[in-house]
């Protein structure tokens, strides 16, 4: 995680100086949203699946 945030500062701070700016720099980042992206979904569905225990387990319990 702190990785992606310093790979994301070093591109911002190359756009601000106005290096490595084109659409292969647009291409790597739209690549690396998508990595971002999946990343988010595959925890989202980890955390649906924590809360469907969570919910089955108490369940269980009041009976």
């Amino acid at each position: 995680m702190e990785a992606d945030i310093d790979l994301i500062k070093e591109y911002m701070n190359s756009l601000e100086a106005e290096e490595n700016v084109g659409i292969d720099e647009v291409k790597r980042l739209r690549k690396y949203r998508a990595c971002l992206l999946e990343d988010i979904h595959t925890q989202q569905q980890c955390l649906d699946c924590i809360d469907y225990l969570i919910r089955e387990i108490k369940e269980g319990n009041k009976k």
